[in-house]
């Protein structure tokens, strides 16, 4: 493993570790981090505002389109319906 590699790895697991306190990590259809669901707000991996997200699993993009819709599972699906990654500690939150 390169240096790079080490970094990545540790970064991924801190924020793994923080999730319970920032929020959903969102990986990528390859397992790679994403980005953060925190609230009702989307992030991307570097921060960056991507969309909203709404109490029943539906996803907006940066200019309130529709981007699709997070299962009860955790899967994460595009406006299409195709696999696009998954939210770690997704709840629906309107189960109880």
């Amino acid at each position: 493993m390169n240096m790079n590699q080490i970094y990545k790895a540790l970064f991924i697991i801190c924020l793994s570790f923080s999730g319970c306190l920032a929020g959903d990590l969102v990986l990528d259809e390859h397992g790679e981090y994403s980005g953060m669901l925190n609230g009702s707000v989307r992030a991307s991996k570097t921060g960056a505002y991507e969309g909203c997200v709404f109490r029943n699993g539906n996803l907006t993009d940066r200019y309130g389109a529709y981007a699709g819709r997070i299962m009860d599972n955790g899967t994460i699906l595009d406006s299409w319906g195709r696999y696009s990654g998954t939210a770690s500690s997704w709840a629906d939150r309107d189960v109880e």
